[in-house]
Parts: C-alpha cells; structure tokens; sequence
C-alpha cells in the first residue's frame, strides 16, 4: 500500500503551483505463477501537461483518475502481465466548457530473464479517440468537435545487476505517437537509472531523463531518492530537478514523499 503527495514549483515564480497527486496499491500472489492486484491512481495538472489532448482547444485544467487491475503470469525466466485500466478524466477547456469521459485502456507487458543478471522488457498501451460529454454555462460556446485522443505507446526496458545484486542499471526507451494530435511530434524519451543498496533496509537512487512538452520542447531531468524499510514499513523520500532543454525554459522541481506497509 502506498501514498504520496507531489509538490511542484515554478523555479522563476517561486510556489507558482500546486500539483496533486494520490496514488494506492495492493496485490496478492495467488499461487507460484499467478499474481494480482489493484491500484487507484488520481492524478491533476494545468495546461495540458498530460499526453492525452481534449479537443482543439487548449485545456487549462485535467483531472484523471485510474482505476487498475493488473495479472501477473510467472514461469522461471518469464513474466507477462496485463493491466486492465478504467479511467476516468474531466478537463476544463476554459471557465465555460467542462468535459467528462470514461474509457477502458489496456496495457499489455512482458519481461525475459535470461540471466539472474540481466532483465529486458517491453510494455504496449493502445491509443484510442474518445468523444466527451460536456457541459458549458454558456450559450454562446458550442463544443460539438471537441475528442479526446490518447496515443499509442510503447516501452523498452533493460536492466543489469551487479553479482551480489546491491547496485542497479536500467535504461528505459518511451515511445508515444503524439503525431496523431494535431500540430504535435512523436516523443522519444529514454530513462536512465541507477540503484544502490546501502545495507539491507536502506537504499539510495539517482537517474536522468527526457521529457518533450506540449510545446514540442525538450526538458531534461535530474532525479534522486532514498527509501528505508523498518520491520513492514517503507518510507520513500524522492526528488527531481528539470534542466532548460530546446526551449531555454521550463525550470522547476518536484518533492515526493511516500510511506507503504507490506501485509
């Protein structure tokens, strides 16, 4: 089970904004090969931020909250999973036009372990176009085109670990076909991270990635992190520094606290 609370901060304008996130997650092994679980994630950011796009028009609020159950199938060097994925999202196209949508979206995962250390795998979530309802205080708007598109995307993941598995490597590539929103470019990303275990209850992290806006401009990202275990408690503290990409702008950070309990 976990929870976090996110914090971010315009760098120029000091606490610009407050960014929210709430996020819980449970899962049970079923038997040797088969686990399951679910997972509640709700998720808020102003001008469009996120990957999805409601409409031609610019979206100055999006709120989504994720309903997931995922299924896990293990054997020996295998892992597939699929992640069943009800979400709901409500965006404000201004102070007169609302939207609202439900929709189902899948997402499909395998990892190989051909050896105890080294692991690649890859995830798939299709896109999808979506019509909201909508509600507005206004006669005089009329929203009739107003869609909801969210692109196919697609990831690959590496990681290597070292013999007595204390220190970490991944490397992620994110693929998402934004072209299929208007005036937008595809994105490619890729994750770096690394990993390394203190002692056995304390961990420490740091990684770096890229990240291209609605804008089509680059952010590049610094992270870190720290997470200690007493007795089935969890205590993660996170942090992430943007770095001015194309765009010579974007500065700003983000703080992540999250405490967990293992039943």
């Amino acid at each position: 089970m976990n929870a976090g609370y996110n914090l971010k901060s315009e760098s120029s304008n000091g606490l610009a904004q407050n960014f929210y996130s709430f996020s819980f997650a449970s899962a049970y092994r079923l038997n040797k090969n088969f686990q399951m679980g679910f997972a509640y994630q709700n998720d808020y950011s102003f001008n469009n931020i996120s990957n999805s796009a409601f409409g031609d028009a610019d979206t100055n609020t999006l709120e989504t909250h994720s309903f997931k159950v995922p299924v896990v199938y293990e054997y020996k060097w295998l892992r597939f999973g699929m992640n069943i994925n009800l979400s709901y999202f409500h965006a404000r196209y201004s102070k007169y036009v609302t939207g609202n949508l439900w929709k189902l979206i899948p997402e499909f995962g395998t990892i190989v372990t051909p050896h105890k250390q080294f692991s690649i795998g890859a995830s798939f979530t299709p896109g999808f176009t979506g019509y909201p309802s909508y509600n507005t205080n206004s006669n005089l708007y009329f929203y009739d085109n107003l869609y909801v598109k969210y692109p196919n995307r697609f990831k690959i993941s590496a990681e290597f670990r070292s013999y007595n598995n204390d220190t970490k490597f991944t490397f992620d590539y994110h693929y998402i076909n934004n072209s299929v929103i208007a005036y937008r470019k595809d994105q490619n990303d890729i994750h770096l991270g690394f990993e390394h275990l203190i002692d056995e209850n304390w961990a420490f992290r740091c990684g770096f990635f890229s990240m291209l806006r609605n804008d089509d401009h680059k952010i590049f990202f610094l992270t870190f992190g720290t997470s200690f275990i007493f007795n089935n408690y969890s205590f993660n503290l996170a942090g992430l520094v943007s770095m001015a990409g194309n765009s010579g702008k974007g500065e700003f950070y983000v703080v992540n606290f999250g405490a967990g309990y293992e039943f």
